[in-house]
């Protein structure tokens, strides 16, 4: 290795950077600028290191004195990026990937201030040439045009942020690593790890950097900068033991120091686990605990190396027990944690029923002799029940109390017990349990994945971001269900909820939120008839506009208007239909609301921008955004831009505008804090460390949406996909309405997608499109499912979700056609999902990142890559026929926004009364006349339809069925069956020249 002293001394400023220490850099930065044997990689870091000086110490003057020097070095390391060269470990030369990043960033880093457009030009070009030359198996890839991906690599992300820690080609190459004793190695691992916020990976490879044999100094350097980096993120202290009790508030992903569970209640077996510095400790870790009721003990941790921590099993406790704790390691003692264990009080008793004009109320008591009260309101035709604290408490005698089992007399026979879970006098949730019939089945709940039956599951209620194979998990849920024993129950609250649907006991179902006291609307009828019920109480679903309902098309891949325009034009050429165009890949990736390579004189942060404060270049991605606009609108296209509710936090290559913006937010308290008054930075997953916006501030919201005026205003853009929404994690995040985060885990995706409807829905009569929600997200239409891979089985989960999406009041869904992540689907499983989604309220396909291979869903591409040209034709026909469609389909949905009835709608909605409709999750009604029965099994050209009660005509065949009964048909690849109701107003026909017609009868 050339100049390693060098290295090694610019690698030690690097780590001042990240300290944000940078008042000694200034003379030897002006040092290493003038110095005229550096080598490849010392100029990267140089240039690199100058755009983090500049940045953090705001000295411009330097920047400016040194600018002729700076660009002579730009001009090198953009011609060198493009040669051979050894890597900054030292070996033999070639064409190495971290090389490429090392340019990519020193060349970005160094153009912060100075905004030379040649410099410019060629950063623009060097992401593409990363993914044509870097990248295998969709992955990146040590050299070009090699497959083997190793540590080193990681230089393109950390600190030279060609490719973020989240990338998909980045994360690909992480997973497809050899494990690794090589300290070089281990410290690329530990650092990108650090910048990834996954920080029990990052101390265990620090951990391991440690210990290794054979460590350079640059291994060593590297160890403090992930040192620096953990300290600075509260996970590296002077004290060797972390536990958090509840960690990040993560229900689903716990961290390996949180106790469990969080908030113990009576009987529940207590672990606690503690994460240790170094990750095995040299000496035994042990938990000292005491209960304010005079018991007390001790357990020594059981180190667990699949987890990398350790656990002490310290049993259970009696309701009402304060509970102390510490852990002591060898000579260090942490410091104190505390909980009280929650103690059940239940209802034995009820008092007399006291009616009045819209209801009753009555009294409860409790064994321990609280006073609750039970109101029943009916509210619009439905019934409204609510348990509270009563207020005051009294003592037994002074009423007649009658036994709760002779409940009956309210109305309310089937409920078997009502409880309170207390932490000493505060009610920490309620529950009610609840008789069920054998065989009763549950509906609802969101958008699910798993089934439309949920018996024998426990469903919670939260907003959840599970990146594919959701199983029960969801983007959107619902406090809601209906019953097959013609009830359905909602609770209009936005905190947690659990529903325990026979699961426990197979004669009893139980729904517990944590609030003090409970309420929930009883509904009956019908399943269409309480769906109305309930879309009644929470918001009619919001109409969409025709040009909604044609096919849409997308792709993360479509990330220039030269691309947006040649898809355009093969759409064309090809005579395939489409109505809407989604850009995904359009902004910096830093603001989120300027165009990529825009030319802009950055202003305070405080206002948007006009149109006319840009410059685009020709060379730039976006040369002409609002002609482009323009010539989609030309095209009979809408266009629609993605949108995500954060000020990002950026690791490694800062954006100035972003950070303005940024500066200007928290001063003006525009977004959640922590319970102390400090900023609230996501604690982990997708955009960890980024800032929340906080739309219950009006003034935040409007200084958020302003910032996108011009794109709605000038460019005229039609709408926005609002990505994103699960990322409130905390019970104790703060808003400026006064709501915490127990609150508003559920309702921030809500408040977010609101305000982009409004804004673009007042302005354009335009719409958005998104993944998350919750009660009430039908009126901020529409919405789709998420991230799922090209297989079979993905695509009957989406079925389901789709389904029970139109139970709980969801009408405009879609999904991505035969997936959108991971390889592209195979011709068949297009040619299946392109026919069902015909029938779907949103006809949509999408495709995520790029990779060596074009990963477009497009039928061309398709057609292409699987050598199965068919494929377009089958596209086109579908695209055609949903074309044909159109005015049935208004029809349809004008009644689901007078109903909520949903355009597609599991067999169950329609046909309660038939026991085998209700077990049914693979056909569907899309509209009233429709029944839709996709082939979901790969390999099938047939499969048993069940056809429900009526007369029903096949819509291709015109084969002739009476229903109530199972038979078996022919679908081959390219076709579908539907049948519809022989009652039908609407007929369609094909003219002669083979175009679908449809007429009324």
């Amino acid at each position: 290795m050339r100049n390693k002293k060098w290295k090694l001394e610019l690698l030690n400023m690097l780590k001042s950077c990240i300290q944000e220490k940078v008042q000694d850099l200034k003379e030897p930065l002006e040092q290493f600028l003038e110095e005229k044997n550096t080598d490849f990689h010392d100029q990267c870091l140089i240039l690199f290191l100058v755009g983090e000086y500049t940045r953090i110490s705001g000295d411009h003057f330097f920047y400016k004195e040194k600018l002729q020097r700076i660009a002579k070095l730009q001009d090198h390391i953009e011609e060198a990026a493009y040669q051979p060269c050894a890597r900054i470990s030292g070996e033999k030369d070639g064409f190495f990937a971290e090389n490429f990043g090392m340019a990519y960033g020193a060349l970005y880093n160094s153009n912060l201030f100075g905004k030379r457009e040649k410099t410019a030009e060629a950063i623009h070009q060097m992401k593409n040439y990363a993914y044509d030359h870097y990248t295998c198996a969709g992955r990146l890839a040590d050299e070009k045009h090699g497959d083997l991906a190793t540590p080193q690599l990681l230089w393109v992300c950390v600190p030279f942020g060609l490719f973020t820690p989240e990338d998909l080609v980045i994360v690909a190459a992480v997973q497809s690593m050899k494990e690794t004793t090589d300290p070089a190695d281990l410290g690329m691992l530990g650092w990108y790890y650090a910048e990834k916020a996954d920080y029990r990976k990052a101390r265990k490879y620090l951990g391991m950097l440690k210990e290794a044999e054979g460590k350079d100094e640059i291994s060593e350097v590297i160890e403090e900068i992930i040192e620096a980096k953990l300290k600075i993120a509260g996970m590296l202290s002077e004290e060797p033991l972390i536990h958090v009790p509840t960690g990040n508030f993560n229900r689903y992903e716990h961290q390996n120091y949180e106790r469990d569970p969080w908030f113990p209640k009576a009987g529940e077996k207590v672990a606690l686990n503690v994460a240790a510095w170094p990750v095995k400790y040299p000496e035994e870790i042990f938990v000292y605990w005491k209960t304010d009721k005079g018991r007390s003990g001790s357990e020594q941790g059981i180190y667990q190396p699949e987890y990398e921590n350790y656990r002490f099993e310290v049993g259970s406790f009696k309701g009402g027990e304060q509970v102390t704790y510490y852990f002591q390691a060898g000579t260090c003692t942490s410091e104190e944690y505390q909980f009280t264990v929650q103690k059940k009080d239940s209802i034995r008793l009820f008092g007399e029923k006291r009616e009045n004009e819209n209801g009753f109320e009555l009294e409860l008591c409790s064994e321990e002799d609280n006073i609750y009260l039970l109101k029943k309101t009916v509210v619009n035709g439905v019934s409204m029940f609510q348990i509270l604290p009563g207020p005051c408490e009294k003592a037994v005698g002074e009423t007649e109390w009658k036994p709760l089992e002779e409940l009956e007399e309210t109305g309310l026979s089937e409920i078997r017990e009502i409880y309170f879970w207390k932490e000493k006098d505060r009610i920490f949730s309620t529950g009610i349990c609840t008789e069920a019939e054998k065989g009763e089945g549950f509906y609802g709940f969101g958008e699910r994945y798993n089934h439309i039956n949920q018996r024998g599951n426990l469903v919670d209620v939260y907003v959840y971001n599970q990146y594919k194979d959701q199983g029960i998990r969801t983007y959107m849920p619902m406090p809601y269900f209906l019953s097959s024993e013609g009830y359905g129950i909602f609770l209009p609250t936005d905190h947690y909820t659990e529903f325990d649907l026979c699961s426990t006991e197979e004669d009893s179902w139980k729904m517990e939120a944590e609030t003090e006291g409970i309420c929930w609307y009883r509904f009956n009828g019908t399943p269409k008839e309480m769906i109305g019920q309930f879309t009644g109480i929470t918001g009619r679903p919001a109409m969409l506009p025709e040009w909604a309902f044609g096919p849409w098309m997308s792709s993360n891949n479509w990330d220039s208007e030269a691309e947006v325009r040649r898809q355009v034009e093969l759409t064309k050429k090809y005579d395939i239909p489409a109505t809407v165009l989604v850009i995904e890949a359009w902004s910096d990736e830093a603001t989120y609301y300027i165009f990529n390579d825009a030319v802009y004189e950055e202003n305070s942060g405080k206002d948007g921008f006009s149109y006319s404060d840009f410059q685009f270049p020709e060379w730039g991605k976006w040369p002409d955004p609002k002609g482009m606009v323009k010539y989609l609108h030309e095209n009979g296209l809408k266009c629609i831009l993605w949108q995500i509710p954060i000020i990002k936090y950026i690791n490694s290559l800062h954006h100035i505008q972003k950070d303005r913006d940024e500066g200007y937010a928290l001063e003006h308290g525009y977004c959640a804090k922590k319970k102390d008054g400090t900023p609230y930075r996501m604690p982990e997953g997708w955009f960890t460390d980024s800032l929340l916006m906080d739309y219950t501030s009006s003034e935040a919201a409007s200084w958020w949406m302003d910032k996108r005026k011009y794109l709605v205003d000038e460019v005229q853009i039609d709408g926005f996909k609002t990505d994103g929404g699960e990322f409130v994690f905390g019970d104790e995040v703060q808003f400026a309405d006064g709501r915490t985060g127990k609150e508003m885990r559920n309702e921030y995706p809500n408040l977010y997608i609101r305000e982009h409807y409004q804004y673009i829905h007042e302005k354009r009569n335009g719409i958005v499109f998104s993944r998350a929600g919750f009660t009430g997200a039908s009126r901020m239409p529409a919405h789709w499912a998420g991230d799922e891979k090209s297989t079979f089985s993905a695509f009957k989960r989406n079925l389901c979700a789709g389904l029970n999406a139109g139970i709980s009041g969801v009408p405009f869904w879609g999904w991505d056609l035969a997936g959108f992540s991971g390889e592209i689907p195979s011709a068949e499983l297009f040619a299946r999902s392109a026919a069902m989604a015909a029938f779907c309220p949103i006809m949509q396909y999408h495709a995520e990142s790029k990779a060596e291979f074009n990963q477009d869903r497009t039928p061309w591409n398709i057609a292409e890559r699987r050598n199965a040209p068919w494929v377009l034709d089958v596209y086109r026909y579908y695209a055609k026929l949903r074309m044909a469609l159109l005015p049935y389909i208004m029809e349809e949905a004008e009644k689901s926004v007078k109903t909520g009835v949903p355009l597609m709608r599991a067999l169950w909605l329609e046909y309660p009364e038939d026991k085998k409709a209700g077990t049914i999750y693979d056909e569907y009604l899309f509209g009233d006349d429709l029944l839709v029965a996709p082939v979901v099994e790969e390999g099938k050209t047939e499969r048993e339809v069940y056809i429900p009660r009526g007369s029903w005509k096949h819509l291709f065949t015109g084969e002739e069925f009476e229903g109530a009964r199972t038979v078996t048909l022919k679908a081959e690849i390219n076709e579908i069956i539907v049948l519809q109701k022989k009652e039908a107003r609407w007929e369609m026909t094909r003219d002669e020249n083979g175009e679908f017609q449809l007429t009324r009868r």
